[in-house]
């Protein structure tokens, strides 16, 4: 399962940099709280590094969704755009003019098993599903999510399932069960997601005895 890190902040992008990650993944809502200048914020991620990086169009217009694809892929010099477009009618207009780029294409809020069939014949790259906000509006993200993955491999569909708004553990580990391909979760969940007392008793059990062995 892949690991995409959901933040726009350059220090929590520097030090996921060193943990097994795909690449980083931003909507306007992850880049607002950041309080910069998109060009500065774009700017100094994309000289982070090398993975892929994920920015959200917000129109939902032919015209106007290709004139933002364009102002990203202009942004980028060091890095895969990793085009995140919203689930609507325009966005099968565009995916079969962007799917012979070098962009990675991720079609988002899929919130319907209905949406998915028609999303996975486009042949798209990553389809995102919204856990956490699907659950809030009253239906069940995970079961969601396991619904469509189960669909996709039957009906041996290339692209790869991502579950994103993933607010705990408990949603990360369920999504993980339920099949899907990829996460995008924030930094704080990433490095609890690596925290165990378990883990750590153990740690300190074999230094103290390390400590404690004669070594001649």
């Amino acid at each position: 399962m892949e690991i995409f890190l959901a933040s726009a902040n350059l220090d929590e992008i520097k030090k996921a940099y060193s943990l097994p990650i795909a690449g980083v993944l931003t909507n306007s809502s992850i880049i607002k709280k950041e309080e910069m200048k998109l060009t500065e914020l774009v700017k100094g991620i994309d000289e982070i590094g090398n993975l892929p990086f994920g920015l959200q169009i917000v129109a939902t217009e032919e015209h106007q969704m290709m004139e933002e694809t364009r102002l990203f892929h202009s942004m980028l010099h060091h890095r895969v755009l990793h085009l995140k477009i919203p689930y609507c009618p325009d966005a099968f207009k565009i995916i079969p003019n962007l799917q012979h780029t070098n962009m990675v294409l991720n079609l988002t809020g899929v919130s319907s098993l209905a949406q998915a069939c028609i999303a996975l014949e486009s042949g798209i790259d990553y389809l995102s599903i919204y856990i956490g906000r699907v659950t809030n509006a009253g239906g069940d993200g995970v079961r969601l999510l396991k619904n469509i993955k189960q669909f996709a491999d039957y009906n041996r569909k290339p692209t790869r399932i991502l579950a994103a708004s993933i607010r705990n553990i408990d949603h990360l580990e369920e999504v993980a069960l339920a099949g899907a391909d990829a996460v995008a979760i924030p930094y704080p969940l990433l490095l609890e997601s690596m925290e165990s007392e378990v883990t750590q008793q153990s740690i300190t059990g074999f230094k103290k005895d390390w400590q404690a062995i004669d070594m001649g």
